[in-house]
């Protein structure tokens, strides 16, 4: 699913309910990765809060996530967050 695909999809219900590899920049791949990590939800990805240096690298470490996809999740969560909180 193409990432504005993704970004308008995680927006329309609770981040809790999301699989992590529904978030916009995390594919399968990571999507496998974060889960091996214990981390199946979108909502168990948001572990850095809103320092968006901090969760890049916490993304990177915990799947190898590259530049762009850490951009793509890290908008989309804290896009979740300011309309939905």
């Amino acid at each position: 699913m193409a990432t504005k695909m993704k970004h308008a999809d995680l927006m329309s219900e609770p981040l809790g309910r999301k699989r992590v590899d529904a978030l916009p920049g995390i594919g399968n791949t990571l999507g496998r990765r974060l889960e091996a990590e214990g981390l199946p939800g979108g909502g168990s990805v948001h572990g850095a809060g809103k320092d968006e240096e901090r969760f890049n690298r916490w993304l990177h470490d915990a799947c190898g996530a590259n530049r762009k996809q850490q951009y793509d999740c890290h908008k989309a969560i804290n896009g979740w967050y300011d309309n939905n909180m």
